[in-house]
């Protein structure tokens, strides 16, 4: 269980701070926009959040699990990712047919 959990912790830290470094500093040396690029950086820390939550959290908590408020931030989390990836795709197919 402890290398399941070293290794859900990794991925996370791995998604969520290059999406903080993504919103936050919004840098003009990356080939997209500077809403595209906090728009990544939104959808790579929503996905290090649910990471840690379901590969972290629920194994070191699992009585959380069953609780209301456990499945609404993980359903929080799913639209967040899902809008992110919705939205995002709609600016690239946006930008390819102008």
């Amino acid at each position: 269980m402890g290398a399941r959990i070293t290794m859900a912790s990794a991925w996370a830290f791995c998604l969520a701070v290059p999406g903080l470094w993504l919103m936050i500093e919004r840098p003009q040396v990356l080939w997209f926009a500077r809403l595209d690029s906090f728009l990544v950086g939104l959808l790579s820390f929503a996905m290090g959040n649910f990471v840690f939550m379901y590969g972290v959290a629920d194994r070191l908590f699992p009585s959380v699990l069953h609780r209301e408020v456990a499945w609404a931030l993980e359903l929080i989390m799913i639209s967040v990712m899902m809008t992110m990836f919705f939205w995002l795709g709609m600016r690239l197919v946006g930008a390819q047919t102008s």
